[in-house]
């Protein structure tokens, strides 16, 4: 399809049933590319079969009201569009067939600025402690949103870029295309064209690996200079003193979290404990004295909290005790 206007205007066509053979094929294109068209299409059908059709000389004001209510349009969208109206002659053969041109097009146009609104709100994902979400995004690229995470995205990608806003933790798989992806997650920003990636947003960090093609990494605030590149299993970690540069990992290591495998490399006792929290939603305290910066690695596989705090403790030499549904951390 052309353009968005081409849309909006087959749409009442489709609707009024006066598209043509041609139309209808370039409709049927833009509604099997995406979800988010399909939706968009299924809310314009449903305000039309309503009953609600516009008359040959419509109340503007009110039939921009029903629309952008039906479209779920938030109280910011403007009151009106700005549609002149002409009133036709009433003879009556012409008047019919004046009246269905006007109800199309008046109709179309106010489809049009409804699309506007609708694709410029947002959709928020939030993930509690221990649940994981996978949501599919305008372009059909796939986001895995860890535990106490949180997702921002448009209804609709337009323009020159797909832009995301993480807090958390999340793997992308990025579909290719044209327009770059590009994700704003704690003091980073990240581009790229379709890949596969992780990112974590913890802790005024944000880590980036890639496990398939390439991915560009800057700091959030700057549009030039200070950026790496990252290839498949390479890393790095953006903080306030970020210097660009990369590390060699095991891609797989920091994704496992997809498959129920919490991993731990020189991580610190906190940091540790603090991932558990969101992982199995249980409460997790230590005692006072105890060093929580000393680092830890460590592998586990579907394995329970309470092993897992088992194993830590066994190698720090601390006891782990049950308290009211959660655990304590102490040194005797």
């Amino acid at each position: 399809m052309q353009n968005e206007k081409d849309m909006h205007r087959l749409i009442a066509l489709h609707l009024s049933g006066e598209i043509d053979p041609a139309g209808q094929q370039e409709l049927d294109a833009w509604l099997d590319a995406s979800q988010v068209n399909r939706d968009y299409f299924a809310r314009a059908r449903s305000l039309w079969e309503s009953g609600q059709r516009l008359e040959a000389t419509p109340d503007i004001d009110a039939d921009w009201q029903k629309v952008s209510q039906r479209l779920g349009l938030n109280d910011a969208a403007p009151a009106k569009p700005n549609v002149m109206v002409t009133r036709m002659p009433q003879s009556q053969g012409a008047f019919w067939y004046l009246s269905r041109i006007a109800a199309v097009l008046v109709f179309g146009a106010l489809l049009a600025l409804g699309w506007r609104f609708w694709s410029m709100s947002t959709v928020t994902v939030v993930t509690a402690a221990a649940e994981q979400q996978t949501i599919e995004l305008p372009d059909g690229s796939e986001v895995v949103l860890n535990h106490g995470s949180r997702l921002t995205y448009p209804r609709y990608f337009s323009g020159h870029l797909r832009h995301v806003l993480l807090e958390g933790e999340a793997f992308f798989d990025v579909v290719s295309g044209q327009v770059p992806f590009e994700v704003a997650s704690g003091p980073a920003r990240i581009r790229v064209l379709g890949t596969q990636f992780n990112v974590r947003n913890r802790n005024q960090e944000t880590r980036v690996v890639v496990s398939e093609g390439r991915v560009a990494v800057n700091r959030r605030d700057s549009d030039r200079g200070e950026a790496v590149v990252l290839g498949v299993n390479q890393m790095t970690a953006v903080s306030v003193n970020w210097q660009p540069a990369s590390e060699k990992v095991d891609a797989a290591a920091f994704t496992g979290w997809m498959n129920n495998i919490i991993y731990f490399e020189k991580t610190s006792v906190a940091e540790a404990i603090a991932e558990l929290e969101r992982a199995f939603a249980v409460s997790i305290e230590f005692q006072a004295g105890i060093d929580r910066e000393q680092t830890i690695t460590g592998r586990f596989r579907d394995q329970e909290v309470a092993a897992i705090l088992s194993s830590i403790c066994a190698t720090l030499d601390l006891k782990l005790y049950n308290r009211n549904g959660g655990y304590v951390i102490g040194k005797e």
